[in-house]
């Protein structure tokens, strides 16, 4: 529980807590993981509380995954490579909430470091860039907002001349 990784966190010194700070953030990884309907009604779930059950595992990894990316800011540092695959994996689990103005601002803070770091043709920034239109179309989905589209237009064109320029 939350309080036992408060009083786990104080009392740890920075590099007792990196096997604990990984576990969250695998843990949070997997409960905001998508699983098939079929498979949450083979462990118990009826097809009618299926949704609330999934939701209610998606917040419960969230909250993993932003006690992970805390964590890792502080022992790690911010740009540290597992923090910012926390924070990777905290904007896929907030669009999984239906978050998506925070998922968004969260992977948006990811592209821009991996840029700087990696460069425009290193595997991770691809599929943070990738995570980034994937929820910004999300959000156009729902919202039907003119200016987003244009926004979402540019960054999927972006992601394909990267694709064809890795592929030559």
């Amino acid at each position: 529980s939350s309080t036992f990784g408060q009083v786990r966190r104080e009392a740890a010194s920075p590099a007792d807590q990196r096997p604990l700070l990984r576990a969250w953030h695998d843990l949070g990884l997997l409960l905001c993981s998508r699983c098939s309907r079929k498979e949450k009604v083979e462990l118990g779930a009826t097809p009618a509380n299926y949704d609330a059950i999934k939701l209610q595992e998606i917040k419960e990894g969230v909250r993993y995954l932003e006690q992970a990316v805390d964590g890792r800011a502080r022992v790690l540092g911010n740009l540290h490579v597992g923090t910012i695959d926390s924070i990777h994996a905290l904007a896929f689990g907030l669009g999984e909430a239906n978050r998506l103005d925070d998922a968004i601002s969260c992977i948006r803070h990811v592209v821009v470091v991996r840029r700087r770091m990696l460069g425009e043709r290193h595997l991770d920034f691809l599929r943070s860039s990738e995570l980034e239109g994937l929820l910004r179309l999300r959000k156009l989905e729902r919202k039907g907002d003119g200016a987003l589209e244009i926004e979402v237009v540019e960054t999927m064109e972006y992601l394909l001349r990267m694709m064809e320029e890795n592929e030559e």
